[in-house]
């Protein structure tokens, strides 16, 4: 009496099977988390670049206007600032400037005062968030986050760094600086990605008056 010979898996091949699918299944599950999060953070990492460059621009075409008086304004009274707060002072990590750019009307016709939008602005960082704060109305505006460090040198005539406390109308240059940190750690090395930029920004306005 002859056998047929049945073709298919015996329990034990199959066991081997479903483990080798789960090993395989497990390694390109990893693989596709590791891919995943290795560009959500190189996502993060240029966003956080443009944010840092976006807010510097800001800063540097504002802070290259101080002391602006059109035709009528006090130059002694216009120009870098210090305050009572001194997280709105003209320091090492925050700056006060006011211009004489436009009137109450805001006709774009300077009128003596600094007391008209965008002629009183001062930049500070409160926590990790850079501010700009408007020194007539109180409101303030967040330029960015997750800001490690913010920081100001500023320079003289013969460009020569200002100790503190600073001689405000000698002002002829402001160097600017502003660090800033991805809001998640890499997943590959648990760390926080920094970028930084720097900007030394002329003074228009200095010594004209």
């Amino acid at each position: 009496m002859k056998y047929l010979k049945q073709n298919g898996y015996t329990l034990a091949e199959l066991l081997i099977y479903i483990f080798l699918v789960g090993v395989v299944s497990s390694v390109l599950y990893k693989i596709f988390i590791t891919n995943s999060q290795v560009q959500l953070h190189q996502e993060e990492i240029v966003n956080l670049f443009q944010e840092l460059r976006g807010t510097m621009g800001i800063m540097t075409r504002e802070i290259r206007m101080a002391g602006f008086t059109g035709n009528d304004g006090d130059p002694g009274s216009i120009g870098f600032q210090l305050d009572n707060n001194p997280d709105y002072n003209s320091d090492n990590d925050s700056i006060h400037f006011t211009m004489d750019l436009t009137n109450d009307a805001n006709t774009g016709e300077p009128d003596g005062d600094t007391q008209d939008p965008d002629e009183d602005i001062i930049y500070y960082l409160a926590g990790t968030t850079l501010i700009r704060r408007n020194g007539f109305t109180g409101e303030e505006n967040v330029m960015a986050e997750n800001i490690s460090s913010l920081s100001f040198v500023y320079y003289d005539e013969t460009n020569t760094v200002m100790t503190h406390p600073l001689v405000l109308n000698n002002i002829r240059s402001v160097e600017i600086s502003i660090e800033g940190q991805t809001s998640r750690a890499s997943y590959l090395t648990k760390e926080k990605a920094s970028r930084s930029l720097t900007s030394r920004v002329q003074i228009r306005n200095a010594g004209l008056n």
